[in-house]
């Protein structure tokens, strides 16, 4: 969307989770899949929004869950293609963190469901998240060609604290190396708690 009077061309972002599309499809619903994601496309055509950062959301088994998401998307990704709209898949906790079990986490999680090829499929990389499951440059170098958005945040390495800049354990100059080797032109969103511990 052009800001009138501008020739800058601006994003929108919404984030999101798969959490009830993945669970459906395992589940056998295959009728009701495109459902979520649809509602979704919805939202983003009344709304202008032209990237959609999903989260994976929580599945008992992994492997399911990964099955799940593939499916959810390859009924759903060609209409996001002819609306214009990139879905980013950000990395996420790891999964056994507080028992949350939820995917995406890992770098074959993600290559496994950004392999279904789509030009409206790329990738969201979190700091934080990153630095949580001790992935981040596995994650920069493999996922390369799909990085599309960066979420920068700061933590002890252990929790999604959402410190300020540097008051944490983050790579951070590691890190914009990485993006930087990728080739990386896309949006940043600085994420940083308000809590007065932080």
């Amino acid at each position: 969307m052009k800001k009138q009077g501008t020739n800058v061309e601006h994003r929108f972002v919404v984030i999101d989770a798969l959490r009830y599309d993945y669970v459906a499809a395992t589940a056998g619903a295959n009728d009701n899949i495109q459902t979520p994601n649809l509602d979704r496309l919805d939202l983003c055509r009344w709304a202008g929004v032209t990237e959609f950062v999903i989260h994976g959301g929580a599945c008992a088994d992994q492997n399911e869950g990964i099955a799940g998401a593939r499916q959810v998307l390859e009924a759903t990704l060609g209409q996001f293609e002819r609306a214009g709209v990139t879905l980013n898949l950000e990395n996420r906790d790891a999964y056994d963190y507080c028992n949350c079990i939820e995917i995406l986490s890992e770098l074959w999680e993600l290559i496994e469901v950004l392999s279904l090829d789509s030009p409206s499929l790329k990738f969201c990389f979190d700091t934080g998240q990153g630095n949580m499951t001790n992935n981040s440059e596995a994650l920069l170098q493999e996922l390369a060609p799909w990085l599309n958005y960066v979420h920068l945040t700061d933590n002890g390495g252990e929790h999604d604290d959402h410190f300020m800049f540097r008051k944490g354990s983050v790579a951070w100059d590691r890190d914009f190396q990485l993006v930087q080797d990728a080739g990386f032109d896309g949006g940043f969103c600085y994420r940083a708690s308000r809590r007065k511990n932080r």
